[in-house]
């Protein structure tokens, strides 16, 4: 629903392409709405922020690692 909702501001020409928009769902709902926007936006490319307890890095890390590749 929520993909939906997102997708549906897509068509209305509310986001360009190339821009970025953060996005935060439930855990139960990540996968469901990665498909969703993957389905429904072409191009789009959802990113799941997580932690890395491999080398300490945090959730902002993580999110400005994939920024910085946008």
């Amino acid at each position: 629903m929520a993909g939906a909702a997102i997708a549906a501001l897509w068509h209305e020409g509310k986001f360009r392409p190339g821009q970025v928009a953060v996005v935060m769902v439930p855990p139960h709902l990540i996968q469901k709405w990665q498909t969703e926007l993957r389905d429904v936006i072409p191009g789009c490319v959802p990113h799941i922020a997580d932690k890395d307890s491999a080398t300490g890095g945090s959730l902002v890390d993580d999110v400005a690692a994939f920024m910085r590749q946008a």
